[in-house]
């Protein structure tokens, strides 16, 4: 088991504000996972909890069967890579010395890479199409390829976990489709699992192998059909502007 967790409650402590509980996951296997919910439902505060940033308010969260809170900040980092939406690339960084940054994990006290190392990098690089792009100062990249850094340097960290916190936020309908392809791609061809908050529940429902359903401080981890047949899909939003439609498989807006 890559990452289980057990009756897990999330939220803050200062003031203590519990926004899930009840949380059973278990990712056993490569494959990509969406995490949706209302805004405020605490998708980012789940995909935090499982990565250690956070700690739960309650319960148990296991990596490689072993509890979370045993492992050091290094072991932690050389089993799951995280990628946030409000985080800031260096602007005067070059893309690749950014990307460099994903093997900090392993490389030695002063940060000298290795071969392998610079391996990973310039493959990590070429995964995501940036490689021509790699000696760009990170301030010249446009939102769509600053996005692909952020995850050029996960996929450097070499990490079987990859999480991630809304990965297609400012970015335009091609932009969010590319990324959550790319997302795909990573899982399918890397034997990564991939774990993400997202908005684009549509695009999640057709790209996902699971998907992790955040309603009413209660969790549900499922397959996208199953939870289509389930019918919870209906009540995820008041049903006067939008609906679900099962047989689309999709949310609509209601016409006026």
């Amino acid at each position: 088991m890559r990452l289980e967790t057990k009756q897990l409650s999330v939220g803050y402590n200062k003031p203590k504000v519990e926004v899930a509980s009840g949380i059973n996951i278990s990712i056993k296997n490569a494959g990509l996972t969406a995490v949706i919910g209302v805004n405020g439902s605490g998708k980012s505060t789940l995909i935090k909890s499982l990565s250690g940033l956070i700690n739960p308010l309650q319960g148990d969260i296991k990596l490689y069967n072993r509890p979370l809170n045993t492992y050091t900040v290094k072991e932690i980092a050389q089993k799951i890579s995280l990628v946030l939406t409000k985080q800031r690339l260096p602007q005067h960084l070059k893309v690749i010395d950014f990307v460099a940054l994903g093997r900090q994990p392993y490389t030695n006290w002063i940060g000298i890479h290795e071969y392998q190392d610079k391996n990973h990098i310039i493959k990590a690089l070429k995964q995501v199409k940036m490689y021509e792009a790699k000696d760009k100062a990170c301030s010249r990249l446009s939102d769509g390829q600053l996005q692909k850094v952020l995850i050029a340097r996960a996929i450097a960290q070499n990490t079987p976990l990859i999480l991630l916190d809304e990965p297609t936020s400012h970015l335009d309908m091609y932009h969010k489709a590319m990324v959550l392809n790319l997302l795909k791609s990573i899982s399918t061809n890397h034997d990564k699992s991939v774990i993400f908050a997202t908005h684009e529940i549509n695009l999640a429902l057709q790209l996902c192998d699971s998907i992790i359903l955040i309603k009413d401080k209660q969790v549900i981890h499922d397959t996208p059909q199953n939870l289509i047949h389930s019918g919870i899909l209906h009540e995820l939003f008041p049903q006067d502007l939008i609906k679900f439609d099962e047989k689309a498989q999709l949310f609509k807006m209601n016409r006026i």
